[in-house]
């Protein structure tokens, strides 16, 4: 065996590199390292070659493989405390709601309607500057009216 034989045959090394290089494009994890530029240079000739396309078969080995390690999810155990929690906590809505309402009929209230003197001070607000001294005397007025009937109806 000549020297240039020995130069060209890979190392340990560079061989146990291939193969990690090898799984992590096949399936995306190496299981140890694997040089970032080769990765990425194999990602892009495979996607340079087919577009990242899967062929069936490959696909179907994926799936199956998922399948294979995917974990069944453990039966959800208590489901009896949280219906008997549920039914506790529409019980307690259900006395609060009883306990707490007014035997009063439920009569909307009757607000006072604005005065023509507060319609016109709009009017004239929205003209000019001037006329906002005017609207706000006249929405002070009403809003006391309209909060005496808010309270008259609704005063405990």
């Amino acid at each position: 065996m000549s020297r240039d034989d020995d130069e060209l045959s890979p190392s340990e090394e560079e061989i146990a590199e291939a193969e990690a290089l090898a799984r992590a494009l096949d399936r995306g994890a190496a299981g140890g390292p694997v040089p970032e530029d080769a990765l990425g240079a194999g990602h892009l000739l495979r996607y340079a070659k087919d577009h990242g396309a899967l062929d069936p078969a490959r696909q179907q080995a994926i799936l199956d493989e998922v399948l294979r390690d995917a974990r069944v999810p453990a039966p959800k155990r208590g489901a009896r405390w949280s219906l008997l929690g549920a039914l506790a906590l529409a019980s307690a809505a259900a006395i609060v709601m009883v306990t707490t309402r007014r035997n009063e009929p439920a009569v909307a209230v009757r607000l006072p309607p604005p005065p023509r003197a507060l319609l016109e001070a709009e009017l004239d607000a929205t003209r000019s500057r001037e006329g906002l001294s005017a609207l706000h005397g006249e929405m002070t007025q009403y809003r006391a009216r309209m909060y005496a009937a808010l309270e008259e109806r609704y005063r405990r």
